[in-house]
């Protein structure tokens, strides 16, 4: 025991392994159905996703009953507060760090360094750039870039702040040069408190010998994490000196599988500078090899780099042969390749006929994988019906891309709308106003083309702020195809485009067509005002047309000054600043009403 410390024993940290999750799940609920000293206290469950932080909730209160006073902080979030507790927020300037704020810091440095020698390949992506329109994606990139850095190459860039040169494996980088003279501009700029020299100062103080007892959790338990930077698992070790830490680690296989590589990897490998007779490869299971270098990584780190105790436990369950699926899982967990000398061999197994427990689905299109995706649920629903929504996850590596799909597909089935919960999606996709407000962005970027403009009427909140309803939605969409726009919001729009300055085919040049068409009848010939008319409204749809005309009308109003830079001015509130910028379009209404305007 810690002296100072208040009756706790910290013990190393404990790891659980199984190759599934929910053989994990009693150990955890045994182990939070132990109260911590403070009843009070929250419990500590460290997650990567809201997904598995919702399912994790509803397993631990079906196993013990009652689960009460949570928290589900990531992994990032988490060590943040640590070292808030451990160092104090005051020298904390990790958010100046994060990507979406340091990309103006970096834009903002840039034209200070684009003159010297190192900087010449930047200096020549900017060249002609006056609007600034290559900058700010280039200083996103740069800020990205940097922010793995930090996460994931911490030793370089605290070398670069402690003087070290910039040089890959003793040779000078020219790469690494600008981006080391750029770094220290951002240190001294936003301060030296990043996350890295956060988590290192953190560690120094913990691992002292005179170290006081902090404010920490009692016990942290962290479930279900695929993988964790080394810097995070440094920190973490470094945490576990005075708090008692259980890692639960979903693994496929039950044996050690660091050091397994495929065959792509062997082959590079044999193709470096290192002796073929110092490279000793195992396969393994192909299928681990391949796609388990996440995994892998992981497991060569909690191996190197952590001091732990093994559960008591085997948590291990052989899946069994009954199927194609568990038939690999099996040889998975085992370490085995059924192809190999020491397999069970290529023709060892017989596959039955309806066995479906892997399927390969060609599909030409997204929505088609959604509704085939569809079809096989609600079959399975049907065959087995002690089967839930809840039993399901559907995984993809693009939630933001196929969740409308999904969602649209789903609510189209005929025996009824099956239930969706889409989890670890951006703010832009769960948001319809954010979403639209940022399509509206991106349009205004380009060169206000028909497919363009025309998609932004799909968002309902942008037809609400303009009078419309779902069916003007086509009936724009026809008027404007029979009416020949094609791009550009007038004459000098298109001269602002390097174009010649005509109104032929622009959004103007369609509704002079449509407005007039609706005011004179058309007997074939006429002409007014060098304008032929186009008799495609009549009626009550001129309504629509009218409203149509002021939603392009305004994007058009709005695409010189949101493409050009501007300044924020201090001192004038939001109307005045509105005003300026958009001059007589410009209404109060706006600012008042809920929706996108």
């Amino acid at each position: 025991m810690r002296e100072g410390s208040v009756g706790r024993i910290v013990r190393p940290m404990r790891i659980y392994r199984s190759n599934r999750v929910e053989s994990l799940v009693p150990s955890l609920a045994r182990i939070v159905d132990s109260p911590v000293s403070d009843a009070f206290a929250p419990e500590w469950i460290m997650v990567q996703g809201p997904g598995m932080e919702r399912w994790l909730s509803m397993a631990i209160s079906q196993a013990n009953g009652v689960f009460a006073h949570p928290r589900f902080p990531f992994p990032r979030a988490f060590l943040g507060e640590m070292i808030d507790r451990v160092l104090g927020p005051e020298s904390d300037d990790t958010p100046r760090y994060e990507p979406e704020r340091l990309a103006w810091s970096v834009a903002a440095l840039l034209p200070e360094h684009l003159d010297k020698p190192d900087f010449a390949p930047l200096a020549h992506y900017l060249t002609d750039d006056e609007n600034g329109e290559k900058a700010l994606p280039l200083a996103r990139r740069i800020a990205e870039t940097f922010d793995h850095y930090v996460i994931h190459r911490p030793e370089m860039i605290l070398a670069w702040e402690a003087g070290s040169g910039s040089s890959t494996k003793g040779r000078p980088d020219p790469e690494l040069s600008w981006q080391r003279a750029l770094w220290l501009s951002l240190v001294k700029r936003c301060g030296p408190g990043h996350l890295a020299s956060r988590i290192l100062a953190m560690t120094k103080s913990l691992e002292a010998p005179d170290a006081p007892e902090f404010d920490l959790p009692e016990r942290v338990s962290m479930f279900g994490l695929s993988t964790l930077p080394p810097l995070f698992v440094e920190g973490l070790v470094a945490l576990s000196k005075q708090v008692s830490m259980h890692l639960f680690v979903l693994s496929p296989s039950q044996e050690y599988w660091g050091h397994i590589r495929s065959e792509r990897e062997q082959i590079r490998k044999r193709g470096s500078s290192v002796e073929e007779e110092d490279l000793h490869f195992e396969v393994g299971h192909p299928l681990l090899a391949s796609l388990g270098r996440v995994g892998r990584e992981f497991q060569e780190i909690l191996e190197s780099r952590t001091e732990y105790l093994e559960a008591d436990e085997d948590l291990y369950q052989d899946p069994g042969e009954s199927s194609m699926l568990r038939a690999i899982q099996s040889d998975i967990l085992r370490l085995r390749d059924p192809s190999g000398d020491e397999g069970l061999g290529a023709e060892s197994r017989a596959v039955d006929a309806t066995d479906d427990s892997i399927s390969v689905h060609a599909c030409h299109g997204p929505m088609r994988e959604a509704e085939v995706l569809r079809d096989r649920l609600i079959e399975l629903f049907e065959r087995d019906p002690s089967l839930q929504a809840r039993d399901v996850v559907i995984m993809t590596p693009n939630v933001d891309r196929y969740a409308p799909f999904v969602e649209a597909a789903f609510a189209a089935a005929e025996s009824g709308r099956l239930p969706l919960q889409v989890a670890d999606a951006s703010a832009r996709s769960s948001s319809e106003l954010f979403d639209a407000f940022s399509r509206v962005l991106e349009v205004l970027r380009g060169r206000l083309r028909v497919s363009e403009v025309l998609d932004l009427l799909s968002s309902a909140c942008i037809r609400d702020r303009f009078g419309l309803v779902e069916e003007d939605e086509s009936r724009i969409r026809a008027w404007v195809r029979s009416s020949g726009i094609r791009w550009g919001a007038d004459r000098a729009h298109r001269e602002a485009e390097g174009q010649p300055a005509i109104e032929q085919n622009t959004w103007r040049f369609g509704f002079d067509r449509l407005l007039l068409g609706y005011a004179m009848e058309d007997d074939g010939e006429r002409v007014f005002g060098s304008v032929r008319p186009h008799t495609a409204v009549s009626g009550t749809e001129s309504e629509a047309l009218g409203r149509g005309v002021e939603w392009v009308d305004t994007l058009g109003a709005l695409h010189a000054p949101a493409r050009g830079p501007h300044v924020a001015v201090p001192g004038v509130d939001r109307d005045e600043r509105r005003q300026r910028r958009f001059g007589p379009l410009w209404d109060r209404r706006l600012l008042e009403e809920p929706t996108l305007g």
